[in-house]
């Protein structure tokens, strides 16, 4: 994909016909299992965090001089945004299908496992 299709395909989901929507989830790491949470969100933090993806999203990927690259160009500190093709061996997160139909939501509980969020 280039740059340009990359672009247009960030711009169709954000800005397209339809409205998006965002769902925040904890992902935890517990001894060697991944899980997926949902996390108990306000409307508030829901409006803002998609706000602040959404400039995050325009800043980084879609301003004039975004550089793009296939991941076989990784190079040093370079400031640029690679693509790299998931395989059946290579699929880092793969743990993310199932969040769609996740049930449970995070506790206090689940803190010493918490790892990082998704949206």
């Amino acid at each position: 994909m280039t740059g340009e299709e990359l672009q247009t395909s960030i711009r169709n989901i954000m800005y397209g016909v339809n409205d998006y929507g965002i769902e925040i989830f904890t992902f935890l790491r517990e001894e060697e299992e991944l899980k997926i949470k949902k996390l108990r969100s306000t409307d508030k933090l829901l409006v803002g965090t998609k706000n602040r993806l959404a400039e995050t999203v325009n800043n980084l990927y879609l301003s004039e001089d975004a550089e793009f690259e296939m991941s076989e160009n990784i190079a040093d500190n370079k400031k640029a945004i690679y693509e790299i093709e998931l395989t059946d061996d290579y699929n880092p997160f793969s743990f993310l299908e199932g969040a769609m139909e996740c049930q449970e939501y995070y506790s206090e509980r689940d803190r010493r496992y918490l790892a990082g969020l998704f949206f």
